[in-house]
């Protein structure tokens, strides 16, 4: 007699033929967050759940969370500040939207990064003024 496999989907993480409580998953996968982070994705789903009615269903959150549960924090974080300061929400883009922009930002992260220093250059280097003095060490940097 064969077991039955639990599936999960590579995408979200929904774990097919498992009963599961979705709010209590969402406060483990909140739980492994830094308090920041808690408060950031705490506040865009108030947001979300106030102008997109769509999105305001518990097992949406637990997907949307499932999704980015192995993304960086900082790149959530930056994602979460702009579709706040866009207001994204306002124009109807909800939770899958916000997801979009976190797993495209960072797959592409380092690529940007990479881009901006080529288009803009690097900073220059920090030069220490120093009063003109006598000494032989006030003479090897540059004087004032």
């Amino acid at each position: 007699m064969k077991k039955k496999q639990n599936l999960k989907c590579p995408c979200c993480g929904y774990v097919y033929n498992k009963t599961y409580n979705p709010t209590r998953e969402i406060e483990r996968l909140i739980s492994e967050r830094s308090k920041s982070l808690k408060n950031n994705l705490r506040k865009v789903f108030i947001l979300i759940n106030k102008h997109v009615p769509a999105d305001r269903d518990r097992e949406l959150q637990y997907r949307f969370l499932q999704a980015i549960s192995k993304v960086d924090e900082k790149v959530i974080k930056w994602a979460i500040n702009r579709f706040i300061m866009d207001n994204h929400c306002l124009g109807g883009k909800g939770l899958a939207y916000l997801r979009n922009m976190i797993l495209n930002h960072n797959k592409n992260a380092e690529t940007i990064s990479k881009n901006e220093r080529l288009s803009r250059g690097l900073s220059p280097p920090v030069v220490k003024l120093r009063k003109k003095g006598n000494d032989a060490k006030n003479r090897k940097t540059k004087e004032v």
